[in-house]
């Protein structure tokens, strides 16, 4: 799975996923505070979703840098600039993200979870999150060493 078009394949699938989360997750509590109703739903639950989306937004920021580094930059040919050192600080954070994420939801999942399109959303998202994690570990990326 190292061609390019399976890649961007995974890297769509992570961006469109945490898109639905960066947008979508905000607007749901906002509607929810309008209609004044307060959430039925386990603390562990919505730790869960807050996680997923902070982890969905640093790595919609990661890709979109990175990508953005890659076709801009001349200056990556002759060693590895400071701005990309800088940048791969986002996946292994992106990452701790990711798994605190998995493990609240888990938790929250176990207590008092929403309705079922809360949860079905919730798995897509996470599904999304560990194809950027498994992007990042196959291109090297988590923990990279500049040698």
């Amino acid at each position: 799975m190292g061609h390019s078009p399976a890649n961007l394949v995974v890297v769509l699938t992570f961006a469109v996923t945490a898109l639905t989360a960066v947008l979508g997750l905000p607007l749901t509590a906002a509607i929810r505070r309008l209609r004044r109703r307060p959430s039925r739903t386990s603390r562990a639950w919505r730790a869960g979703r807050l996680l997923a989306g902070l982890a969905g937004a640093v790595g919609l920021v990661f890709i979109v840098l990175f990508t953005l580094m890659l076709t801009g930059e001349t200056s990556i040919l002759y060693g590895v600039p400071d701005s990309l050192r800088a940048l791969l600080l986002l996946p292994p954070l992106f990452l701790a993200l990711t798994v605190a994420a998995i493990t609240t939801t888990v938790i929250g999942w176990r207590r008092q979870g929403p309705g079922v399109l809360a949860r079905g959303h919730q798995v897509v998202l996470l599904a999304g999150m560990l194809a950027l994690v498994w992007f990042c570990r196959h291109w090297n990326l988590l923990g990279w060493q500049f040698g």
